[in-house]
Parts: C-alpha cells; structure tokens; sequence
C-alpha cells in the first residue's frame, strides 16, 4: 500500500495521521489536516472471592470505543440527497439513520520518540481497527475560523497494534478478537 499523508508532506510537528479504508473496497482516504484521535481498550471484569477467600477477576466482555475530531471542509459533505459519496460525513449519517451504519477499517501511524535504551532507530506505531461511528457533533463559532466535526464510536474490531520501522502499513493477518 502506498502510504499517504506522510510527514514531510505536512508541517515540520505533524507526528502521525489517521485515515479510513473504502467500506466497499481497498482504497484508503486520509482524515484532514487537524484532526484528534483517541482509543481507549476497556476490558471489564467480575471481581468475586475465591473458595480460599482470594479476591479473583473474570473477564466478562469488553467496551473498546474511539474518538476523533477533523477540520471541516466542504468536499466533506456530499452534494447529492440522498448522499452517496461513501468518503463523505454526511454519507455516514445517512447510513446512521437508516439503521445501517458503517464499519470502518480505521488505520493510524504515529512516530515514536527514541526508546530510553539508547535507541536511534526511528519507529512507526501502526493501529487498525474497524470501528463503527455512533456519535456525531458539530457546532458554529461566530469568531471564524474553521469549524470541527466530532465523531465517536464503538471498536468492533482490532486488526493491529504494531512498532515497525517500515514507512508502509503492516500486513497483519490475525483479528484480536475471539
């Protein structure tokens, strides 16, 4: 895969990106410019005593979500109604409210400072998961300047969470997930 959005394409602090694959093929998008993104992995269980008075834990599921923040701009939402521009925020909505939401393929790359070791090598740190959106908000400033979509989601599932020091995507092959 040819990797987009690269660092040196972007401004001298710009340390990662994150980009969605087509939900009907193998084309990746990448988000815009500003943009914020979080994952929390939220592994729950049941404390109970042990026979031998032990406090012990059961795995009893998981809650894995996501966020993001993206600048708005316009070829973010799609000029026909209904929307059918699959890339576009309004496409995501619209599927949303006919109770046929998404699953994303999400991919994300950071640079990793050096390990504390001594390390020089340059890493990268890969993340892909599909995610599904199921909150959107946006909000207008009378100020100006560029306005904000802010999206969240459940993690349906995770793909990969990998340190490589190759500048393109890791051809991870196992879901996390059982």
């Amino acid at each position: 895969m040819a990797v987009i959005n690269e660092q040196e394409l972007r401004t001298s602090t710009f340390k990662g990106f994150v980009q969605f694959q087509d939900p009907a093929g193998s084309t990746y998008y990448r988000m815009k410019e500003r943009q914020n993104f979080g994952i929390t992995l939220n592994f729950s269980y049941s404390e109970h005593y042990s026979d031998s008075g032990q406090k012990a834990f059961d795995p009893s599921g998981y809650n894995h979500s996501f966020n993001m923040t993206l600048k708005v701009t316009s070829d973010m939402i799609d000029d026909a109604n209904p929307p059918t521009d699959k890339k576009t925020i309004s496409y995501w909505i619209y599927k949303a409210v006919q109770n046929d939401p998404l699953d994303i393929t999400f991919v994300g790359k950071m640079i990793a400072l050096n390990a504390p070791d001594g390390e020089t090598n340059e890493h990268r740190l890969w993340y892909k998961f599909k995610g599904r959106i199921t909150q959107f908000g946006t909000g207008w400033s009378g100020t100006g300047g560029s306005q904000d979509w802010v999206m969240s989601g459940d993690i349906l599932e995770i793909n990969t969470i990998e340190r490589s020091s190759s500048d393109t995507e890791p051809t991870a092959t196992t879901n996390w997930f059982p």
